[in-house]
């Protein structure tokens, strides 16, 4: 027994010493390739006679063991922090269509959850979620996404390409547990897709709470779904309209994050509004530059309109708040 464990230590010996060391520089370009720590990037060069991609590959290996495993053990854990984050690949103004979600991506601690690792892979989800999704039906809704089936869909950087080679949503997650040590888990996913036929539709979003470096992502987050009629169609392309247009559909989404909105509108109509009301229209329009006081947001929006010669209705909103008991 002894002398097969000093067979085996020789062999690695050997092993170890038939390959020159690698230098920082290339360990450390591994480490930015697959963020791994440095330690496991030089292991992974020299498992590989300091070949590149076979490194790439052994260390894509290495975490899927390793990973499955440290997910299976964490996976009871609670994850009561994490962020929720959104993605608008089209608005809906321009002619276009619309195109947008939102996930949240659930952790075990704020130290993570405002991580580089956990803020990208969080991105890249709301990302991947938004350019997957496919229409509900014939009017556009803000429709769940299966998670496990989502699960399966490669998982897409900012700019579309894959974030990583091979890699599912469901894979990403799983190598983001064995990084950071933590239960990560994708909670819910919704998104919302129109056709650029249905011009009339436009997207409004904000995040509250936002992480340093990823804008996009916080601790609150809206979509609005806002319907526009105008006789106009020219102004739909005109900038001195979609500007102002840009501004009202943000002010209603930080209007529903920062106002308590529960509901578009309340049981019966009111002539003045109400601070207190958690029904959207019946409450002054805090959240627009220059909204008339003594105004509720319909009152708002129909004051807004007539300046366009145009009709501005919110269809429907979603709001998530990181950690809530239910969903949205």
């Amino acid at each position: 027994m002894h002398r097969l464990a000093r067979v085996c230590t020789v062999a690695q010996r050997s092993y170890a010493t038939s390959a020159p060391k690698a230098s920082m520089k290339l360990v450390a370009e591994l480490r930015r390739a697959t963020n791994v720590p440095l330690t496991k990037a030089a292991e992974a060069l020299a498992a590989c006679n300091n070949d590149f991609d076979a490194a790439v590959a052994w260390l894509d290996e290495e975490m899927k063991r390793t990973g499955a495993a440290r997910a299976a053990k964490l996976a009871g854990r609670a994850a009561n922090d994490g962020t929720i984050g959104l993605s608008v690949l089209s608005d809906g103004t321009r002619g276009t269509g619309v195109r947008a979600a939102l996930i949240e991506l659930a952790c075990e601690t704020d130290f993570v959850s405002r991580g580089e690792l956990f803020s990208k892979l969080a991105g890249d989800i709301a990302h991947t979620a938004a350019f997957f999704a496919e229409a509900s039906g014939p009017s556009p809704s803000f429709a769940p996404l299966p998670l496990d089936a989502f699960g399966d869909a490669p998982c897409l950087g900012p700019d579309g390409s894959p974030s990583t080679a091979g890699r599912t949503v469901t894979d990403a997650i799983r190598d983001a547990v064995a990084k950071v040590g933590e239960n990560v888990s994708l909670r819910r996913a919704v998104a919302v897709v129109a056709e650029p036929s249905d011009t009339g539709i436009s997207l409004g979003s904000y995040v509250h709470g936002s992480t340093p470096g990823f804008p996009s992502l916080g601790r609150m987050a809206c979509l609005t779904m806002v319907h526009l009629r105008t006789p106009k169609t020219h102004i739909l392309q005109d900038e001195n309209f979609l500007k102002p247009y840009s501004v009202l559909r943000r002010a209603l989404a930080r209007q529903i994050v920062g106002m308590n909105v529960e509901t578009l509108r309340g049981a019966q109509p009111v002539q003045e509004p109400d601070p207190s009301s958690t029904a959207l229209y019946d409450q002054p329009f805090a959240m627009l530059p220059g909204a008339a006081e003594g105004e509720t947001v319909e009152q708002s929006l129909r004051s807004w309109g007539k300046q366009w010669d145009a009709d501005v209705e919110v269809r429907d909103f979603i709001k998530w708040t990181r950690s809530e008991t239910e969903a949205a």
